[in-house]
């Protein structure tokens, strides 16, 4: 029986799925005398996986909060004034180059192909092999440039109430004023079963 070689190769980028090989069961059987047989099976199995990821993100963010600057003056009875309240929230997420690369499968199925000799010929030279090359070869590479620029004012009071007759009365109300800054770059997953 002549030899039998099988190759396969498979790159891929992302989810990379290789599937299984059936092999029958190869051999030398009921060889002749004096003479000579090879058997074998060859398999190659190579995946390349490169992830390039880059991102560049910049956030510019101006802006004033406040309450008050009321007036109340001059009145002939009571002044009064009373501010309300004033309240912001400025919120930046960022997320970039998240990258998961799963390599599932295997070079063959479940069963490894079945290479022997058996009943072979007397003097006879029987040679049965199995060869299996296996290669992977992963490159990530993650470029992040996140730039925040955040300006924000918080302002209450500078209320007035000046010049009455009666009495002068003056509330201020509050202010308040949140930033929330969330940045996740460059997270790689990689797995292979």
């Amino acid at each position: 029986m002549k030899g039998l070689i099988a190759k396969a190769a498979i790159a891929g980028l992302g989810t990379l799925l290789v599937s299984g090989f059936a092999f029958a069961a190869v051999g030398n059987d009921h060889t002749g005398y004096d003479s000579k047989n090879n058997s074998s099976v060859e398999t190659s199995n190579k995946a390349n996986i490169n992830s390039r990821n880059d991102a560049d993100i910049t956030n510019s963010i101006n802006g004033m909060l406040g309450t008050g600057h009321n007036k109340s003056d001059y009145n002939t009875g009571n002044g009064s004034v009373n501010s309300g309240d004033a309240k912001a929230s400025v919120k930046i997420t960022n997320a970039a180059n998240n990258s998961t690369v799963s390599l599932t499968g295997s070079s063959m199925d479940d069963t490894m192909p079945s290479v022997s000799n058996s009943t072979t010929g007397a003097d006879s030279e029987n040679n049965a092999w199995v060869k299996n090359h296996n290669s992977l070869d992963v490159d990530v590479c993650n470029k992040g440039n996140v730039k925040n620029n955040v300006t924000v004012e918080d302002e209450t009071g500078s209320n007035k109430a000046s010049y009455n007759t009666g009495s002068g009365s003056v509330t201020s109300g509050d202010a308040s004023l949140d930033v929330d800054l969330s940045t996740t770059l460059n997270t790689s997953s990689i797995s292979t079963h």
